[in-house]
């Protein structure tokens, strides 16, 4: 088997070809790849604070760069095109972070890594729980990598999906699905639609399960899910 590309492969082909990287770690605050956090591999790095994020602000989100020109275009973007009051040096957008907001960011960035470990935690029990049931295929986490998920995704084999999640709503568990369709189902993208289906990707999207994994829920809330996950399968699967 072919090892898989790295990150690294990109930048050298960005500095062979002069091609920028923006790198989307909009849910991968705190994450690692072999001790670099994410965000810092691109040219640009961009960040989510949207509610459901590893931190939050309410809303809104980072970009973050080492090059200072990049940035300085980031700024101008981001206030309507000024470089200073009423210097408007490109059409630009109200993009600007509240000062509340940022304040909020400001205690969240605190708790972050209190908040990510309790993730890794609730991803640990998960794994003790489900590692040996027959039907769900468990995120792996590679040697050099540090995950912080965001999401605890699974894939429900043979067909079951659908019916796991009736399952889970009887039983009041939360659950997510992302994301049910392919970019190219939607009529925006529709134009750019390969002469064929993406078989994989097509078979990901029907059997994605995303678990309840945030610090809100508890170790005991996630054990008594795991539970009621081993009991469907047992029974249907």
């Amino acid at each position: 088997m072919k090892e898989r590309r790295s990150t690294f492969d990109f930048e050298a082909l960005s500095r062979k070809y002069g091609f920028r990287i923006v790198e989307d770690a909009c849910q991968a605050h705190g994450a690692l790849w072999k001790m670099r956090p994410a965000g810092t591999f691109g040219d640009v790095g961009v960040f989510s604070f949207y509610p459901t994020k590893n931190m939050t602000t309410g809303e809104g989100g980072m970009v973050v760069s080492s090059d200072e020109e990049l940035l300085e275009e980031v700024r101008t973007l981001r206030n309507q095109g000024q470089r200073g009051r009423y210097e408007y040096a490109a059409l630009g957008y109200n993009f600007r972070m509240t000062s509340i907001a940022a304040a909020i960011g400001r205690v969240q960035l605190k708790k972050l890594t209190t908040f990510n470990e309790m993730r890794r935690r609730r991803a640990e029990i998960y794994r003790e729980l489900l590692d040996d049931v027959d039907g769900i295929v468990l995120p792996k986490e590679v040697k050099g990598a540090h995950h912080v998920y965001h999401q605890f995704t699974v894939r429900v084999k043979g067909g079951l999906r659908e019916r796991l999640i009736e399952h889970l709503k009887q039983h009041g568990v939360g659950y997510g699905v992302y994301y049910p369709r392919l970019l190219y189902d939607y009529q925006p993208l529709k134009r750019f639609a390969p002469p064929g289906d993406l078989p994989e990707a097509r078979r990901a999207s029907l059997e994605v399960l995303s678990l309840p994994v945030h610090p809100g829920v508890s170790e005991h809330d996630v054990r008594k899910i795991a539970e009621i996950i081993k009991s469907f399968m047992r029974e249907r699967g």
